[in-house]
């Protein structure tokens, strides 16, 4: 009896807590939309929540987190999620400094360390200094994000509350982006002499935001399956529909391809009968040919014109690839140390034609022309070890019948996969949802090593 009415509160507390988050993240996203009111928020919130931090530094993390992935935080929540950064990882260090915290290693973080040190060398070559430090602060902020949450969560239920925040601020999100397209981009996406002009689409820029669609989309799958309530199994049925149409509705053409990939994949990894996966794709083909519409369509047909011997139409399209190009150029003529962390849009000016100036939209190809192969090569093995990670943590996990850690296993590296197709087309290196994912791979590898594994895997409290 004692048992269970433990179990019950946990439950109790785990809901109370989620609804804490879900309000939490309309209150920003409501806020945001009246500067002064956000600000006074802030200013009457702030002094409990500094001292929860305190004595809680993982409640920082939490709160980091809902920040993080709000998407209106490009404009008015940097400033508040710099102070909950700051107070966490001031409070999380001076615990390892009086020793009651310790950093856990891992090959990724002996990696990100290499990369900062090249990155700092990259000043030498870099033209804009102000670039170059802009870089640099945007890898001190993910490397001191990498660092908390991989210390912080070290539990099974740490994990597990860490992935429904993500899914759950990502789809609030999309339920904003989505009213947004509907009642003002989907006015706004014109035909105009034969080009097609788009919007936006959702909250802020709509290929950033489909890297954090791609990233929740396979991670609500992994909820879906390990969840036994009916009525959140039916929640999260939803979630995945809103994930799904608001990938479309970004109108990114690389997360497109990134969503189609995942999903071939997910198809063949939940169907044992591989025909029948082939025959669900083949009738998913034809009904989202004649479900979506037209203007989506010709931005999925205007891929085709890359294999096609006529000239190039889609002046987007035609744009980047002289911009990679350009990129790849300026790598091959400065192979070593680059161009400097940051400065490919600075020397873009010599490469690019019709004095274009934009970043590589490449992520790897930003990396080696902005720091070289020394740069390059440690990024990449960062990439390599999650992956490894991964795959090592699923086997393992599913050796030992923790089927709810296996799956998560491979749906967060099925996460990190479609994220680093969408990074072909864009230079998202300091993208949060990328670090996210990474540090998801070392957890799991420190849960099989590191902590006991609970086998209840009929709760999600556990």
């Amino acid at each position: 009896m004692f048992r269970s009415e433990e179990v019950s509160k946990v439950k109790r507390g785990f809901w109370i807590f989620l609804a804490f988050t879900i309000a939490l993240e309309i209150a920003l996203i409501l806020l945001s939309c009246y500067k002064n009111i956000f600000i006074a928020f802030l200013i009457l919130v702030a002094p409990p929540l500094l001292i929860s931090i305190v004595k809680w530094p993982k409640s920082g993390l939490w709160l980091m987190t809902i920040i993080s992935f709000t998407v209106l935080g490009e404009h008015l929540l940097p400033r508040a999620l710099m102070i909950a950064t700051v107070v966490t990882a001031a409070t999380f260090f001076a615990k390892i400094f009086i020793k009651e915290e310790k950093l856990l290693p891992s090959k990724q973080l002996v990696y990100f360390i290499i990369f900062g040190a090249v990155a700092l060398l990259s000043f030498f070559p870099s033209r804009d200094l102000v670039m170059w430090g802009k870089g640099i602060y945007e890898i001190l902020s993910i490397f001191i994000f990498f660092i908390l949450i991989v210390n912080l969560v070290k539990t099974n239920r740490d994990l597990w509350i860490l992935i429904y925040i993500i899914v759950f601020s990502i789809t609030i999100g999309a339920i904003y982006g989505l009213y947004s397209f509907k009642s003002s981009s989907f006015l706004n996406v014109l035909a105009s002499t034969g080009a097609l002009v788009r919007s936006t689409g959702v909250v802020y820029d709509a290929n950033l935001w489909s890297v954090s669609l791609i990233t929740a989309f396979p991670l609500s799958i992994a909820l879906v399956k390990r969840e036994k309530n009916i009525i959140v199994k039916l929640l999260l049925w939803a979630v995945i529909v809103i994930l799904i149409s608001s990938i479309f509705a970004t109108f990114s053409r690389g997360g497109m391809i990134a969503f189609t990939i995942v999903t071939v994949i997910i198809i063949f990894k939940i169907l044992k009968k591989k025909w029948f996966g082939i025959f669900i794709l083949l009738l998913l083909f034809v009904l989202i040919y004649f479900i979506l519409p037209p203007f989506i369509i010709l931005r999925i047909e205007s891929l085709l014109q890359l294999f096609q011997k006529k000239s190039i139409m889609d002046v987007s399209l035609l744009s980047r690839i002289y911009v990679m190009k350009g990129t790849l150029r300026m790598f091959l003529e400065h192979p070593l140390l680059g161009v400097g962390l940051s400065n490919v849009i600075s020397n873009s000016g010599f490469y690019f034609p019709f004095g274009l100036h934009l970043v590589a939209h490449c992520m790897y190809l930003e990396i080696a022309a902005g720091t070289g192969l020394l740069g390059l090569v440690p990024f990449l093995a960062i990439f390599f070890y999650s992956f490894k990670d991964f795959i090592h943590s699923y086997k393992v996990f599913n050796k030992k019948g923790e089927r709810s850690l296996a799956d998560l296993s491979f749906f967060a590296g099925l996460s990190l996969l479609g994220v680093c197709i969408t990074a072909l087309f864009l230079s998202i290196q300091f993208n949060r949802s990328i670090w996210f994912l990474i540090a998801i791979s070392v957890i799991l590898k420190n849960l099989l090593s590191n902590y006991e594994l609970k086998t209840d895997e009929n709760s999600i409290y556990d």
